[in-house]
């Protein structure tokens, strides 16, 4: 089954974040404002299927949190047994990560919410919502090592042919995206 419609398990903080809403406004005013309908609903709010991105993105803006937030991944818990640093300057966040270290999922889910968190951090240093703008995202690795990530926006005259999702590419590939203004010809890695 596709996720969302029954596979994996609700995030726990997910549930408990719903039935606090329907307790307060009722579950007919979330399903309006979340816009899902009433059967994914009773399926999260029981702990049944896992909601894609795209449906934690609408939860996480309904309730005002980050998509992190909402998780509530053990993730952030392997995140701080890491040795991990960060330092900013003109929009780079560096991470001294180990990645040669992670397995295959967690690596997986440490690029894709790296990316999250960059997309949260530029929407709230900018003030707009994160689908009023796209970006390319830059995850560096070293070495084996996450040594920085970047993020600017995607120009209007630009397109981004190279580059996957987190969720159809391989993590331990870059993802190059090339300019099209023919005055700029550098890649981003």
């Amino acid at each position: 089954m596709a996720k969302g419609s029954g596979s994996g398990k609700t995030p726990e903080r997910l549930v408990e974040y719903i039935n606090k809403a329907i307790a307060e406004k009722g579950q007919k005013a979330l399903e309006i404002e979340v816009g899902l309908s009433t059967s994914m609903i009773s399926r999260y709010k029981r702990g049944i299927g896992e909601p894609t991105a795209s449906t934690l993105q609408k939860f996480a803006d309904y309730f005002g949190v980050s998509v992190w937030e909402l998780r509530g991944d053990d993730f952030s818990l392997e995140l701080n047994k890491m040795s991990t640093s960060y330092e900013t300057s003109n929009g780079t966040i560096s991470e001294n990560i180990d990645i040669d270290s992670i397995n295959g999922e967690t690596k997986k889910t440490l690029l894709r919410l790296s990316k999250d968190l960059l997309l949260d951090i530029l929407s709230r240093a900018t003030g707009s919502p994160k689908e009023e703008k796209q970006y390319v995202v830059s995850l560096n690795i070293e070495n084996g090592k996450l040594v920085g990530a970047t993020a600017r926006p995607i120009a209007e005259n630009e397109t981004d042919t190279n580059a996957g999702t987190a969720s159809n590419r391989d993590p331990d590939k870059p993802v190059r995206s090339k300019a099209t203004n023919k005055n700029d010809k550098r890649k981003t890695n």
